[in-house]
Formats: structure tokens, sequence, C-alpha cells
């Protein structure tokens, strides 16, 4: 995901969605952005697995689900979304530095046959 965010800018977003190359069962899911963050939404099979609406950079962890795995089924689409507010004077792109952005999720998950 390629970010880039001008100068000054409120309520950008970026997002993907892709197929799940499996069917899976996803026990837990870990999203990642930096300090410009804002909100991030993770979604598999059209249910929301994470909804983060106001981001702290500290607050970076894996959530665990505490009533059982997520069921993705192959093909079934997965979606990160992500909204951020630069309050810099400079253009911020996509890197590994936290004056960088990003925007990730990890899974955990199992396959299943």
């Amino acid at each position: 995901l390629d970010v880039v965010l001008a100068p000054g800018v409120t309520g950008h977003q970026e997002g993907i969605t892709i197929p799940s190359p499996l069917t899976a069962d996803i026990y837990g899911v870990l999203p990642h952005m930096h300090a410009l963050g804002q909100r991030i939404t993770v979604s598999a099979a059209g249910g929301c697995l994470v909804d983060i609406p106001d981001w702290d950079f500290h607050w970076q962890s894996t959530y665990f689900f505490t009533d059982g795995p997520a069921h993705v089924p192959q093909l079934a689409n997965i979606s990160v979304s992500c909204t951020y507010d630069n309050d810099t004077t400079e253009v911020v792109t996509f890197g590994e530095g936290t004056s960088d952005e990003m925007c990730l999720a990890y899974f955990y998950f199992v396959p299943n046959p």
C-alpha cells in the first residue's frame, strides 16, 4: 500500500481489499500504523475483526478474539482501512521510520483444508 499524505491533510483514507488466498480460522489481528494514524479497521468475510476509532501509536498490540476464531473462506475479502491526519508541513510517505507511515495488519491464523 503506497501511503502519500499531503501536508495539513485531515481525514485522509488509505486501504486495500484482497481475496483470502486460503480458507482459515483467524484467532487474532495486530493492526499497525505510525504517529499520524487516526483510525484503523480490519475486516474479513464481511465481518469486522478490529476497529480502533482513536488510534494511538503506543497501543500497538495483538488483539485475540475471546469468542473464538473468525472463519474466513478462500477468496473471501480481507480489508484494511486507515485514516490519517498529517499535521506536519511535510509530505509523509510509506516507510519504516516513525516519521513515515504504514497501514498494515498481521494475522494469527490456522489454515483449514
